[in-house]
């Protein structure tokens, strides 16, 4: 008696199961949200070279901390941006 209880009434649906040109939610995909990560992202990039030049100017001026910062990351502007090294020959 309980195997009649188990079995189901219609097979199961195999395949496709909605009409073509159908779906299971017809108001569609929900639009994405705001990504955080991505926000952060373009204003650090917007202001990335203001932010490099205040932390070089700050290890120029001594600040131990910056200069650490500014050598790990590779701030420093290259030796073709120096006046000096453009008037060598």
């Amino acid at each position: 008696m309980a195997e009649a209880a188990l079995a189901p009434s219609q097979p199961r649906q195999r395949g496709r199961p909605f009409q073509p040109g159908q779906s299971g939610n017809p108001a569609g995909r929900r639009p994405r949200g705001s990504d955080p990560a991505g926000d952060v992202t373009r204003i650090m990039a917007h202001g990335a070279a203001q932010v490099a030049r205040k932390m070089v100017a700050q290890a120029l001026a001594g600040d131990v901390n910056a200069a650490r910062l500014v050598l790990e990351q590779g701030l420093m502007p290259g030796p073709s941006a120096t006046p000096a090294a453009a008037a060598a020959p």
